[in-house]
């Protein structure tokens, strides 16, 4: 397996094996964002039996895994949720092609907050 450490709008999270299906190589979140959640919205064509089993994470923060076809796809989401000015977020990951696994992947986020809160007081 290769991981990509290119940057693009696809390519930041890209694990790729030669024969192998996107669907075919699957991430484990194994420790959640600290500061939102992730989101996955189902394909296009999905019925209600894929989509319980694709973990679809209907449940805020409920996204166990995903693989990389949800990537490549732009469904998968991380959504702010708590903690006002936090500018970095992270999440741990497990990925299996089936055979292999590489452990420990850390991915990092870049928060660009809507509103950024201030307080102000009188000086005098």
């Amino acid at each position: 397996m290769k991981i990509n450490t290119e940057y693009g709008p696809a390519s930041n999270l890209l694990i790729e094996q030669p024969g192998v299906p996107p669907s075919d190589i699957v991430y484990h979140v194994t420790q959640a964002p600290a500061y939102g959640y992730l989101e996955l919205d189902p394909p296009l064509a999905t019925t209600s039996n894929e989509i319980d089993r694709l973990g679809s994470g209907s449940d805020p923060g409920s996204v166990g895994w995903f693989d990389q076809a949800a990537i490549n796809e732009e469904r998968l989401h991380y959504v702010q949720a708590g903690g006002q000015n936090q500018t970095q977020d992270y999440f741990l990951l497990d990925v299996t092609n089936g055979i292999l696994w590489i452990r420990g992947l850390q991915v990092n986020i870049i928060i660009v907050p809507e509103h950024i809160y201030l307080s102000s007081g009188d000086k005098n």
